[in-house]
């Protein structure tokens, strides 16, 4: 509190000028009693003042005491003042009595030490100390530290004096019942009196207004009727110094379960499931989940939202409309398409057993609705019945923008929510996705988003990945990499893989749609046309299934070009390329016609102009002019110059959303970064794409494909220092036999690819010949590679003696730089690449499973479940990731994926396919010991 501080500044200040100083700690236990302590203390310091003429004493930490034992230390202390020394006395609120003793004794009140009380200029900071000096201090501190994103000036010493003060808040001298309604403050953390007394019945006035008066860590306010505690208003602080304030009252409990419903009745549903984290009961757990589960799932708290249903499960409460309601809208927001739709059925079911009533239906039809929108073109989404909150005018909303987005409507879609106020300041899931709606929106339209936008952004993705890590969560992470390659330019998008299976897993058809035609155009961009032509073709097939004209025309549009990058003769490219949408009409025939395929090049738009490019279609005129090679060049030849002017410019800034696990470092203490090499020249990378940076600029890799230099690039790269002979590099890419044809060839090939880097001209060569060793390599003084990166962060993962949080982080940092593994060569016909690949699969597979396990030892359940899936996708069946995944999933209550996980291995056993693995069969039933075997979705 400052008391005692401020007592020894004054005494060395004192004992500096010369007096004689004497300072007594009455706190520490002792088997002599107070009073008679201080009695003592007075025959010392009566002794010392006859002999010195100044003489200090400091006494601190007097407790209160008996009416006769207050008596006797008040004579004590006016003893040795009468002796003429000076006494000092810091004393508790609870031992004040003493005062009363005293009355021509000086007080200084704990309103007088704070440091500018009310800082009107300063709120956030008010909010953070309440100017009580030990909190200043600390808040003042180097934030060299910080482990907590709530505010720059936060750190590791402020936690540790807030901890601190919590704990000596609620010391044991004081009453039960101020305990209690401190420790109620506290755990509330700030709002109306009115919630406190729902709670407390018994707390009135006077004793708030004492708490006020003798403990400023509570600004209690009658006048308005409201209250904050300083620091622990903020969520991740209380989080932090709840185990300090864990069973400080006798009713603990009690209490606990009091605050969780009073912070649910506000919908304060974050610092709900903080403090819920301390209920134990499962009939009580079941009851929040049952009553306020809505609120958990749609404000990200999903995991404690699991953990009471879970509680349901156990006590039999499953057929309860407040437990199915809770489960549905999980189940629709992050579940499989076909277990909403089992869910949906037996929701129907109790509707028609108990009445619409019983059962508030109205949300969970409006998720469906939305659900819906992205399995296939919907008409328009059905309004909210009776009374409509902001959550059902958000979902009406976002189900409106979805329908519009697959007709490619972006202009109608932007316009519908560039004014609402629904996507702004994110609190809910349905904000959190319309927020999201408008940033990708304004991406597509080349649109940059203001400062505060990004800030609800930043929100809106800590919302939608704690509601639905597994489909919502995914989705976002994977469009903010692919609007880096569709709108940007990036090369490949990590993860695209596992996102396109996970939405034909769910069963979204429009997200699976969408995810392939930005996988088409990384793979044309990285020179795979064959593969881009088979998403693309695959997406055609899903847009007509799913009943988006828009989604079926881009799809058809991008084949064309991709089918006459391929050499497709334009005849039999125009035969299907007959298309709906207007604007897109014209872009196919001004590309048929740049390629020689149009006998009526000056027949005007129908919807297009020359004077200006249609933002709506601007992402497929860069597709069109940039990302096709020759028919690229071709297509700028006849395309407006207004088009390539705009599509030219510098792309904004890809802002639309960051991985909340992965690519926002301020959140987590001690998360490092990818440590990539500056000072070379060359940057070649061949995981998860290939592409080539010199000096720092992207470069075509189009143009790398001439005499297969990609392909030596690739192999390279991927080769164990970077080396080959040259027989076994002749071998490996052209599968060439004669060394001196091959010769000739590889001649070539390095010729390209130092055209292509301008090797000349920069005045460095990115290959390193060894003369008569029949070597070539990359030169490793001006050529880095991003395996080599992987490779050094795999050795920090796997390092002896490195803890659980370097290890995790750096196991972040390994699943980072992998991505979706190395890109392939045109052909592997000794295996160079596939022995590559293997090994660093198998690297990539034992860094994820000590990231696997230390993220579970430091209580990251969600991680560790990335971490396996991830590794799984590299190395299927093996042991030890199956089961850290199967403990990952169980931590997250995610039943479902365990019992088919379950079902696959034992099939596999039975099959002969895999060996009989005790480990895992013991975490299988450590799994189903924790939760019951019907999940969610069943």
């Amino acid at each position: 509190m400052g008391k005692t501080n401020l007592m020894c500044h004054i005494l060395d200040n004192e004992e500096a000028r010369g007096a004689v100083v004497r300072i007594y700690d009455l706190s520490r236990p002792c088997s002599v009693d107070a009073a008679e302590k201080v009695y003592r203390i007075s025959r010392e310091v009566v002794s010392l003042a006859n002999i010195n003429s100044r003489v200090i004493v400091g006494i601190d930490g007097l407790p209160p005491d008996s009416e006769h034992a207050t008596h006797r230390e008040a004579r004590a202390i006016r003893k040795m003042a009468a002796a003429g020394a000076y006494v000092l006395v810091a004393i508790r609120p609870e031992a004040r009595a003493i005062i009363e003793l005293l009355p021509e004794a000086k007080v200084v009140g704990t309103k007088d030490l704070l440091c500018g009380e009310g800082m009107a200029d300063e709120p956030v900071r008010w909010g953070f100390t309440h100017g009580i000096p030990a909190l200043e201090h600390a808040f003042t501190g180097p934030a060299a530290s910080r482990v907590i994103g709530c505010h720059d000036a936060v750190t590791a010493k402020y936690v540790e004096a807030l901890a601190r003060l919590s704990s000596e808040y609620l010391r044991d001298g004081l009453d039960e019942e101020e305990r209690v309604l401190r420790a109620t403050l506290m755990l509330l953390g700030s709002g109306e009196l009115a919630s406190v007394r729902e709670i407390l019945p018994r707390a009135d006035d006077e004793a708030l207004l004492w708490l006020r008066v003798s403990a400023p860590l509570f600004d209690v306010n009658l006048v308005d009727s409201g209250f904050s505690v300083a620091g622990l208003r903020d969520d991740s602080l209380l989080e932090r110094c709840l185990p300090i304030l864990r069973g400080t009252c006798s009713k603990w409990n009690d209490l606990v379960l009091g605050v969780v419903w009073a912070l649910s009745r506000r919908g304060d549903y974050a610092r709900a499931s903080i403090v819920g984290s301390m209920v134990d009961d499962p009939e009580e757990l079941s009851a929040i989940g049952c009553r306020w589960g809505e609120g958990l799932l749609f404000s990200g708290q999903r995991e404690f939202l699991n953990r009471c249903l879970a509680a349901a499960d156990d006590s039999g409460v499953r057929a309860s409309p407040g437990y199915l309601k809770s489960r549905q809208l999980i189940l629709e927001v992050d579940g499989r398409l076909s277990e909403a739709n089992r869910g949906r059925m037996e929701c129907a079911d109790l509707l028609a057993e108990s009445g619409r009533h019983a059962f508030d239906w109205e949300v969970c039809r409006l998720v469906a609705d939305c659900r819906d929108r992205v399995v296939s073109v919907c008409g328009d989404i059905a309004q909210s019945g009776g009374k409509s909150c902001a959550t059902d005018a958000a979902l009406v909303l976002h189900g409106k923008v979805m329908g519009l987005l697959a007709e490619g409507e972006l202009k109608r879609a932007f316009a519908l929510m560039l004014d609402s106020p629904l996507r702004r300041e994110p609190k809910t899931l349905p904000a959190a996705l319309l927020c999201d709606d408008f940033a990708l929106v304004s991406a597509l339209l080349g649109e940059r988003l203001t400062a505060e936008e990004r800030r609800d952004l930043a929100t809106a993705g800590r919302i939608v990945e704690g509601a639905s890590p597994r489909r919502l969560g995914v989705y976002r992470r994977t469009v903010s990499r692919a609007l880096g390659v569709v709108m940007g330019r990036a090369a490949s998008i990590r993860g695209i893989e596992r996102a396109i299976n996970r939405a034909g897993e769910n069963g979204d058809v429009l997200v699976e749609t969408s995810f392939l035609l930005a996988a088409a155009v990384a793979d044309l961009r990285a020179g795979g046309c064959t593969r881009a032509h088979v998403r693309a073709s695959r997406a055609i097939c899903l847009a007509e299934r799913g009943g988006s004209a828009y989604l079926g025309d881009v799809a058809k549009l991008m084949d064309a070009a991709i089918l006459l990058s391929l050499g497709e003769g334009v005849a039999t490219v125009a035969k299907n390329a007959d298309l709906s949408k207007p604007a897109l009409r014209d872009l196919v025939r001004l590309l048929l016609h740049a390629v020689g395929g149009s006998p009526s090049p000056h027949k005007p738009f129908e919807r297009l102009s020359k004077a200006r490019c249609d933002r709506e279609v601007l992402w497929v005129v860069s597709f069109l002019a940039n990302d096709c090679g020759e028919v690229s060049r071709a297509f700028r030849s006849v395309a407006p110059h207004a088009w390539t002017e705009l599509i030219d410019e510098e792309p904004p800034a890809r802002e639309y959303a960051q991985d909340p696990l992965e690519d926002n470092p301020s959140e987590e203490e001690g998360l490092l970064v990818l440590e990539e090499p500056t000072d070379k020249t060359y940057r070649i990378n061949v995981l998860g794409g290939f592409s080539v940076y010199s000096e720092g600029k992207l470069m075509d890799p189009l143009k790398f494909g001439a005499r297969r230099a990609r392909d030596l690039l690739i192999a390279l790269a991927l080769t164990p220092g970077h080396e080959l002979r040259r027989h076994e590099a002749l071998r490996a890419i052209w599968g060439e036999t004669d060394y001196a044809d091959g010769m000739q060839k590889l001649y070539e090939a390095v010729a390209a690819a130092r055209k292509v880097l301008r090797s000349q001209e920069l005045g460095v060569d990115p290959f390193r010949n060894i003369r008569g060793s029949g070597i070539i390599a990359l030169n490793p003084e001006c050529v880095g590679t991003d395996v080599d990166v992987f490779l050094s962060e795999v050795e920090s993962v796997l390092a002896d003696g490195a803890g659980d949080r370097a290890a995790m982080d750096h196991a972040r940092l390994v699943r980072r730089a992998f991505s979706t593994g190395p890109c392939g060569l045109g052909n592997d016909p000794i295996g160079v690449w596939g022995d590559a690949t293997r090994a660093l699969g198998a690297s990539f597979a034992d860094s994820m499973a000590s990231g696997i396990s230390a993220a579970l030892r430091l209580g990251r359940p969600l991680l560790a479940c990335q971490f396996a899936e991830s590794a799984l996708e590299v190395a299927p069946g093996r042991e030890d990731l199956l089961v850290g995944l199967v403990r990952s999933l169980a931590e997250l209550g995610r039943m479902v994926e365990i019992e088919q996980l379950r079902k696959d291995y034992r099939a596999k056993v039975k099959k002969g396919e895999m060996v009989p693995c005790p480990e895992l069969e013991e975490a299988f039933r450590e799994a189903m010991r924790r939760r019951d075997d019907e999940s969610l979705g069943e």
